[in-house]
C-alpha cells in the first residue's frame, strides 16, 4: 500500500513539474512580448493564458497535498509561480486601462525590469537575463557556421533534461524516504497522543490524593520517556502541523456549488464551482450527470430537457455545450451586464446605500471588461452619458468636473474603469459609517405595530358623464351592504357564537328566520333580547347608538334584516338582484368605532325659491372634491327643479361604471347658529352620502380637550338628522376657515368656517385599538355636452379628412424663418438653391473641437472593432465628399463662428445593408448646442391622411421619390462654418484627422426639415408658370420626400412625370424611384428611373409587387391598401 502511495505521488510530482516548466517557457515568452506595444486583444490572451496555467498549477499542487505535505522545492516552485503571475497579471491590467497615447518603450522596459528586483523572480527569469551576454559571445564568432550552432544547442537542451530528469529522480527518491520516516512516525504520534489523554483523565480522577507535583513530575516523565522513543532525525513538528490542517479541514462544512437557475451573470461563477467540487473529483459520467441536474433549476433545468436519458460521456459533455451555448457565449455575457445596467432603477439623493450597490455592480463590469470583450462598449462616453441618468444629480455634478478637467487637459474622456473607480470612491464616503450625512442623519425608524384592519369609507375617484342605466346604481349599494354587514357580523360574532333569535350558528344579522317575520314580531324579538333597533347589538338603546348600521337593500339608517319592503310603481321591486358587475359608490372595510371626527357641521338646507322651507341636514365639509352633491331624498323635500344627467364613476373597487343621477340648482345652506346664507353651485344628487355618525363632532367633543372645551358652547349636540350634503371646493367661501385653534401634535384643531365650528382629528390610536375609523373623499366631476347626429359624423369623417389646420397660428419664430428664407435664398452657381441658415440670433459658440475628437476616437474604436460597419461608413463619406456636399475647410475662422458636428453611423432596421450617417447637431458642450440657435420654422409638410386619400381619388396612381432632398439645397457660403466635422482622409483611421466642412443642409439639423419643404416649394412657385401640373403636385401631393399623386388618364400621369422630372431638375433635385399601378405609365418611364422593386418586372407578364407607402403597405396589381403584423 505505501508503495503505491509513493509511485501515485511520485506521478503528481512529475506532471506538476513538466507543467512548471511550460508555465515558466511561457511567463518568459510574455516578459518578452511586453517590451513592444501590445494591441488590447493580445493583452488579454496572454492573461487569459497566464491565469490558466497558473490554475492548472495550483489544481495539480492541491492533488499532491492530498496525500502528503509537499516538499520545499514544490512549496517553493507554486509560490513563485503565483507571485509572478500577480506582477506581470497587474503591469497587464494596468496597460489595459491606461489612456490611449504615445507608446513609452523606455518606461515600459523599466517596469519589466524591476521585476527582476524580486528574489522569487530570478529563478523564473534566468535565462532571459543571461541572454545579453550570449549574444555577445555569437557575435564575437561570426565565422561559425549555423549548423554547428544548432547541433550545439540540441546537445545543451539534452543536457538540461537529463539534468533537469535527475533532479527530479532525486527529489522523488527523497520524498519516498521522507513519506517511510513520516508512516512509522505516524504510528508513534498517535500512541503518544493516546497516552497523553490517559494521563490526564487518570489526573482528573486522582486530583485529591496526588499533589500538582507529583502529577507534574509524572507526566514529565512519561513525556521524556515517549519524546525520547520519538527523537529520529526526522521533523515530527512539521507531521504534527500538517495533520493538526487535516483535521481542521474535515471540521468545515462540505463546499457545494450554488444552484443555477439560468442568469448569465452567475454563470461562469457557478461553472468554475461545479468543475472544481464536483467534476475534479467525479470520474463516473453517469453521477456528473446526477450531480449537474441537482445543482440546476429553473430556465437552465429546461435548457437540459432530455439530455439525462443517457448517462454517458458525450450526454454530459453535450449538457456542458448546451449551457456554455445558452449563458457563457461571451456575447450573452455582456449582453446581460448590459441590460442589468440600463434596467437599474433611478438612484435618489438620499439613496446612499443603494448608490453603494450601483458602485460594487460597476466594479463588477470593470473587473470583467478584461475577459469579455463585448464591454468595451462601456468606455463610449454615449454610454457613460447612459449611466449618468441612474445617479443623483449631485454625484452627477462631481463627474461632470471631473470629467471636464481632464479634457482641459488634453486626455481623452475618461474610461468605464476610471467612472467605476470614481463612483466607488463618492460611494465609500457617503457612506462613511461615522462622519457621513448617512450615519449623521439616519433615516427615521419605522415604528411597526400590530392594529386590526381600519373601516374606511371610500367615495368616488372619478366621474365623467356618459350613458348607461341605473341597474348599476342600485347593484353598487348592494355590493357596499354586503361589505358592511361583513364588518358587523364579525363584530357580533365577538358577543355571541349563535343567533338569538332562532338559535343556529350565524349572527342576527344574517338570520333569514328574522328577516320573514311580521314588522310586530320583529319588534317583539328585539325587545325580549334587549337589542338596539339600530345596530341590534345590546347594551344600549337606539338613541344612544353611536354606529348605526346601514340597510344593504335601501341604505337606510337601519339593520338588513328590519327592511320593510315598499315598492312603488315607479322603482323595481328587485334592486338586490341586479347584475353583480358594477361599481360601488361607496365600500365599508373593517368596523368599529373611532374617537376621530371631521370637518362635518350641521346646516339649515333651503332654494333660492323657496327660502322659508328649510331642512337641517349634516354637511360634509370636502376639499378634495371638486363639486358638491346632495341626498336624493333632502331635493325631493325642498321640491327643486332638477334635470337628468349621466355620470361615469370611477373607484377603487371597479374604474367605470355609469349612473345616473339629477343636477340640481338654486340651493343656498346657513349655519346651524349662523343668519350668513351662502348658496351653492350646482350639485349632483346621490341617493345616500355615507358617513360614519362616530364621526361628527359635539359639544362632548370639545369637552374632552381643554385646548377645545370653550367651544362646547358654541357646537351643538349629535342632531337626529340626517347628513344630506357633501360641499366641494367649487364653493370655497363654505370652506375657506375664519379662524383656528390648535392643540399639541397629538391632539385635534378646531376650524370655524361660515357654517359653524367643526374638530378634525382626535385620540392618537393604540396598538390594540379594534375600532377604527377613517374617510376617504375624493371626487371629481366632469360634464361632456349632450352628442348630436352631427358629431357622430364629423367624428367619422375625421379618419378620411386632411386634419392638418389651413388656418393654425403662426408664431413670431415661424415669421422669423420665412422672412430670413424669403429674403436670402437663391440659386448658386452649380444651380442649386442656396439657404442660410435660421439662427435666432447670430450666435458666438465655444470652440467644440475638444469634443468632436472625443467622439471621433471612440468612432475609430468602434470601427476597428467591426469591419464591416468600417467599410460602408467609409464609402458613405466617400461619396459624401465626391458629391460635393462637403469640402475641406481651409480657412481660418473667426472665434465664436465656428462649429464642429460630432457624427456616428446608423442602419436603417428594414434595410441593414444601407448605412446613413447621422450628424449629431444637439450635442451639447459647455451648455449649448447649435440646435439650440436654428428656428425649426413652421410646419409645411401637407397632412399625412390627405396626402393618402388623394393618392386613390383617381385611377391611376404615380408615386416618386426625391433623391437625398436635404443634400440638394445649399447652405449659404458666410454659415459653413458652424457645420464642421473632422474625418480622416481616404478613411485611413492611422492618419490624423481633416477638418471639413458641410456645404448642405445637413440630416440632423433641427432647421434641415423647414428649409428643405419651403426649398420644394419656392421651386414649384417659381416654375409655375412653365408647369403647372408639376407645380401643383410639388406643393399639395408631396409628403416630405415622397411625391404621391392620382390621374384620371395615361396621357395626364406620362405628363404629369416628365413634368415634374423637368421643374425639379431646374434646382438640381432628382425625381427617381417611380411607381404606378398603370402597366403603361410604368412602361413610358426609364427603367433606371423605376422603384428597384419593379426595375427587374416584366410589365407584359409578371405581377406588379406590394410597396411600403408612408407607413403602409400597398398592392400594387390589386390596388389595395393593408397592414402587416410584426
Amino acid at each position: 500500500m505505501l508503495e503505491l502511495k509513493e509511485q501515485e505521488l511520485a506521478k503528481k510530482e512529475k506532471k506538476f513539474i513538466a507543467v512548471y516548466e511550460k508555465w515558466k517557457l511561457r511567463i518568459r515568452d510574455i516578459r518578452t512580448t511586453l517590451k513592444e506595444e501590445c494591441a488590447e486583444k493580445e493583452l488579454c490572451n496572454m492573461m487569459d493564458e497566464a491565469e490558466a496555467l497558473e490554475t492548472e498549477l495550483t489544481q495539480l499542487y492541491d492533488n499532491i497535498r492530498t496525500n502528503s505535505a509537499p516538499s520545499q522545492e514544490i512549496r517553493r516552485k507554486i509560490d513563485a509561480c503565483t507571485a509572478v503571475t500577480s506582477d506581470l497579471m497587474r503591469l497587464m491590467r494596468v496597460r489595459l486601462t491606461e489612456e490611449a497615447g504615445e507608446f513609452d518603450t523606455v518606461a515600459e522596459k523599466a517596469k519589466l525590469r524591476a521585476l527582476l528586483d524580486n528574489d522569487y523572480a530570478r529563478s523564473i527569469y534566468g535565462s532571459t537575463v543571461s541572454r545579453a551576454p550570449s549574444q555577445y559571445c555569437r557575435s564575437e564568432h561570426p565565422s561559425e557556421s549555423p549548423s554547428i550552432s544548432n547541433k550545439r544547442a540540441e546537445v545543451a537542451a539534452e543536457l538540461a533534461a537529463k539534468q533537469a530528469e535527475n533532479d527530479i529522480e532525486e527529489a522523488i527518491e527523497a520524498q519516498r524516504q521522507e513519506l517511510r520516516k513520516l508512516e512509522k512516525q505516524k504510528e508513534i504520534v498517535g500512541m503518544q497522543a493516546k497516552l497523553r489523554v490517559y494521563t490526564e483523565e487518570e489526573m482528573k480522577v486522582k486530583d485529591e490524593r496526588c499533589s500538582p507535583v507529583h502529577s507534574k513530575s509524572s507526566f514529565s516523565h512519561l513525556s521524556s520517556h515517549i519524546n525520547g522513543v520519538a527523537q529520529p532525525a526526522i521533523q515530527s513538528e512539521a507531521f504534527m502541523q500538517a495533520l493538526h490542517e487535516s483535521v481542521a479541514l474535515t471540521r468545515l462544512p462540505a463546499p457545494e456549488p450554488t444552484v443555477f437557475s439560468g442568469d448569465p451573470l452567475k454563470f461562469i461563477e457557478w461553472s468554475t464551482s461545479f468543475k472544481a467540487l464536483i467534476e475534479r473529483r467525479c470520474l463516473n459520467p453517469a453521477d456528473r450527470l446526477f450531480y449537474l441536474q441537482k445543482y440546476i433549476a429553473g430556465e437552465a433545468k429546461s435548457t437540459l430537457e432530455g439530455s439525462f436519458y443517457r448517462k454517458d460521456k458525450e450526454a454530459y459533455q453535450q449538457a456542458w455545450d448546451r449551457l456554455n451555448a445558452r449563458y457563457g457565449h461571451p456575447f450573452v455575457v455582456q449582453r446581460a451586464f448590459r441590460e442589468k445596467l440600463n434596467k437599474w432603477p433611478k438612484i435618489g439623493g438620499k439613496e446612499y446605500v443603494k448608490l453603494r450597490e450601483f458602485s460594487d455592480f460597476l466594479q463588477t463590469c470593470s473587473h470583467a471588461m478584461p475577459h469579455i470583450q463585448g464591454l468595451q462598449v462601456l468606455n463610449d462616453c454615449e454610454e457613460n452619458q447612459k449611466l449618468l441618468t441612474k445617479l443623483p444629480d449631485w454625484i452627477t455634478s462631481r463627474w461632470n468636473r471631473y470629467v471636464t478637467e481632464q479634457l482641459d487637459k488634453g486626455k481623452d474622456y475618461p474610461s468605464f474603469y476610471e467612472f467605476a473607480s470614481f463612483i466607488s470612491k463618492e460611494a465609500r464616503i457617503a457612506c462613511n459609517p461615522v462622519s457621513s450625512l448617512y450615519a449623521l442623519k439616519p433615516p427615521a425608524d419605522i415604528q411597526v405595530r400590530e392594529i386590526k384592519r381600519t373601516k374606511a369609507n371610500a367615495f368616488v375617484t372619478n366621474i365623467k358623464a356618459s350613458e348607461t342605466s341605473k341597474s348599476n346604481t342600485e347593484k353598487v349599494k348592494s355590493k357596499d351592504s354586503k361589505n358592511k354587514d361583513s364588518q358587523q357580523n364579525l363584530q357580533q360574532n365577538s358577543y355571541t357564537s349563535k343567533c338569538m333569535c332562532c338559535g343556529e350558528d350565524h349572527t342576527i344579522h344574517k338570520c333569514q328566520k328574522l328577516a320573514e317575520m311580521s314588522v310586530e314580531d320583529k319588534k317583539k324579538c328585539i325587545h325580549e333580547n334587549k337589542l338596539c333597533f339600530a345596530c341590534l347589538r345590546k347594551g344600549h338603546n337606539s338613541k344612544d347608538c353611536k354606529n348605526r348600521a346601514t340597510c344593504g337593500i335601501c341604505k337606510k339608517s337601519h339593520p338588513t334584516p328590519l327592511h320593510e319592503d315598499r315598492s312603488s310603481a315607479d322603482q323595481p321591486p328587485a334592486e338586490s338582484t341586479v347584475s353583480e358587475t358594477t361599481t360601488s359608490l361607496s365600500c365599508t372595510v373593517g368596523g368599529g368605532e373611532s374617537c376621530n371626527t371631521s370637518m362635518i357641521v350641521p346646516v339649515w338646507m333651503s332654494s333660492v325659491n323657496a327660502p322659508d322651507s328649510e331642512t337641517l341636514v349634516y354637511a360634509l365639509l370636502d376639499a378634495q372634491s371638486t363639486h358638491t352633491f346632495v341626498d336624493q331624498e333632502v331635493c325631493e323635500k325642498l321640491q327643486v327643479a332638477s334635470e337628468p344627467v349621466q355620470l361615469k364613476l370611477a373607484t377603487m373597487v371597479k374604474r367605470d361604471s355609469i349612473v345616473k343621477s339629477q343636477r340640481v340648482q338654486g340651493l343656498k345652506i346657513r349655519g346651524f347658529y349662523s343668519d350668513i346664507n351662502i348658496e351653492l353651485p350646482p350639485a349632483y344628487t346621490r341617493d345616500f352620502i355615507p358617513l360614519e355618525r362616530a364621526h361628527i363632532p359635539t359639544c362632548q367633543t370639545a369637552r374632552k380637550w381643554q385646548h377645545l372645551a370653550n367651544l362646547a358652547s358654541e357646537m351643538p349636540p349629535l342632531m337626529d338628522c340626517a347628513v344630506g350634503l357633501l360641499i366641494g371646493y367649487d364653493c370655497s367661501r363654505a370652506l375657506a376657515p375664519r379662524e383656528v385653534i390648535i392643540g399639541g401634535d397629538s391632539e385635534p384643531y378646531a376650524v370655524r368656517t361660515d357654517l359653524g365650528w367643526s374638530i378634525v382629528g382626535g385620540a392618537p390610536q393604540l396598538v390594540n385599538a379594534s375600532n377604527v375609523t377613517g374617510l376617504c373623499h375624493r371626487v371629481s366631476v366632469k360634464e361632456v355636452p349632450a352628442v348630436t347626429p352631427s358629431t357622430i359624423i364629423k367624428v367619422l369623417e375625421s379618419d378620411f379628412a386632411d386634419t392638418k389646420p389651413t388656418d393654425s397660428g403662426i408664431s413670431q419664430e415661424d415669421i422669423q424663418f420665412l422672412q430670413i428664407l424669403n429674403n436670402q435664398i437663391r440659386q448658386n452657381e452649380q444651380g442649386h438653391l442656396e439657404m442660410p441658415l435660421p439662427f435666432k440670433a447670430r450666435p458666438q459658440l465655444p470652440n467644440n473641437k475638444s469634443l468632436a475628437l472625443v467622439r471621433l476616437k471612440q468612432l475609430k474604436k468602434k470601427l476597428d472593432r467591426d469591419p464591416k460597419f468600417k467599410a460602408d461608413y467609409v464609402k458613405f463619406m466617400e461619396g459624401f465628399l465626391r458629391d460635393g456636399d462637403a469640402e475641406k475647410a481651409v480657412s481660418q475662422p473667426e472665434q465664436g463662428s465656428v462649429w464642429y458636428i460630432p457624427h456616428q453611423g446608423v442602419y436603417h432596421p428594414r434595410k441593414p445593408e444601407k448605412i446613413r450617417v447621422v450628424f449629431d447637431a444637439s450635442a451639447k458642450f459647455e451648455g449649448t448646442a447649435l440646435n439650440d440657435h436654428l428656428l425649426t420654422g413652421p410646419d409645411l409638410t401637407n397632412g399625412l391622411t390627405g396626402v393618402l386619400c388623394r393618392f386613390r381619388k383617381h385611377n391611376i396612381a404615380v408615386m416618386c421619390d426625391v433623391e437625398k432632398m436635404f443634400h440638394r439645397f445649399h447652405v449659404s457660403e458666410e454659415d459653413r462654418d458652424y457645420l464642421r466635422f473632422l474625418w480622416w482622409e481616404n478613411g485611413d483611421t492611422d492618419t490624423e484627422p481633416t477638418e471639413y466642412r458641410m456645404k448642405v443642409h445637413l440630416f440632423g439639423a433641427s432647421s434641415s426639415p423647414g428649409c428643405a419643404n419651403y426649398g420644394m416649394k419656392h421651386l414649384a412657385n417659381e416654375n409655375e408658370t412653365d408647369y403647372p401640373s408639376a407645380a401643383n403636385f410639388i406643393k399639395k401631393h408631396f409628403y416630405v420626400d415622397d411625391g404621391l399623386t392620382s390621374v384620371e388618364t395615361v396621357e395626364e400621369a406620362v405628363i404629369l412625370v416628365k413634368e415634374a422630372q423637368a421643374l425639379c431638375a431646374k434646382g438640381k433635385l432628382h425625381l427617381h424611384k417611380f411607381l404606378s399601378n398603370n402597366r403603361e405609365v410604368l412602361d413610358s418611364i426609364d427603367a433606371t428611373e423605376r422603384a428597384a422593386e419593379i426595375k427587374d418586372v416584366d410589365l407584359n407578364y409578371s405581377d406588379l409587387p406590394v410597396q411600403r407607402v408612408l407607413g403602409i403597405r400597398w398592392d400594387i396589381e390589386s390596388d389595395n391598401f393593408f397592414f402587416q403584423g410584426s
